[in-house]
């Protein structure tokens, strides 16, 4: 009897009869129909509010973003595809920044102050997971603070898969990123939306194919999120 309940369930979600809100919870039935689409999401800037660290440096240590800017766009990408430990990097800039503490103190400070997300998109994404969907990860991210993602946060247990750039050897600024995920998932799912608060990587997913929004918000990603699932409220 199993497959009918399959059955009724698909047919549910065909006709957008399966969703109603009890008590503020938006409650979605899982189906087999869950595992055609997959979500994948950015971390920073989505998942995670922007330039928190880089407040807190300038706010407590008077390190402003001016004096790391170098730094961050010219040697800390080599980090981020795996190709050097932050440790090193760091090394040779922190006194140079005023930084009086160590760098595994400055890698703590770091890590703790982005560790805050945005609760009702979290809350959103864990509801999605219990119901079944496939919901994914791609992030350009160090590996340290990669590892504190998946382990510390919970990402590993939040997303089918963490695709990170240190990882993978590639940005998602280069196109193959995109391309090795889509050739990771694709034979699985019909259908892929990427969400990221950046234009140019959004343009990058959609040149492969997949729908693409831009973050701005909760509410209005929330919606293009129901949107791409076929999901009437």
């Amino acid at each position: 009897m199993v497959w009918i309940g399959n059955l009724l369930c698909c047919y549910l979600f065909q006709r957008g009869l399966y969703v109603k809100k009890r008590e503020n919870t938006l409650e979605i039935p899982y189906c087999r129909e869950s595992e055609a689409k997959a979500i994948i999401f950015d971390c920073d800037g989505v998942l995670c509010p922007s330039d928190v660290f880089a407040n807190v440096l300038w706010l407590e240590h008077k390190i402003s973003k001016e004096m790391t800017k170098y730094f961050f766009s010219e040697i800390f990408p080599v980090a981020l595809m795996g190709k050097a430990d932050i440790n090193e990097l760091l090394k040779p800039v922190l006194n140079v920044w005023g930084w009086k503490w160590s760098v595994d103190d400055f890698l703590n400070l770091w890590f703790e102050s982005e560790r805050s997300v945005r609760p009702e998109l979290l809350e959103f994404i864990w509801l999605l997971k219990a119901k079944g969907y496939f919901l994914y990860l791609a992030t350009n991210q160090e590996r340290q603070r990669a590892a504190y993602l998946k382990q510390k946060m919970g990402f590993a247990d939040l997303f089918t898969q963490c695709f990170i750039s240190s990882e993978m050897g590639i940005m998602k600024a280069d196109p193959m990123f995109f391309e090795v995920i889509n050739n990771s998932i694709r034979h699985r799912h019909r259908k892929i939306l990427y969400i990221d608060d950046e234009v140019h990587y959004v343009k990058n997913a959609i040149d492969l194919g997949w729908a693409g929004v831009v973050f701005t918000d909760f509410s209005e990603t929330k919606s293009a999120i129901l949107t791409f699932l076929n999901i009437a409220l």
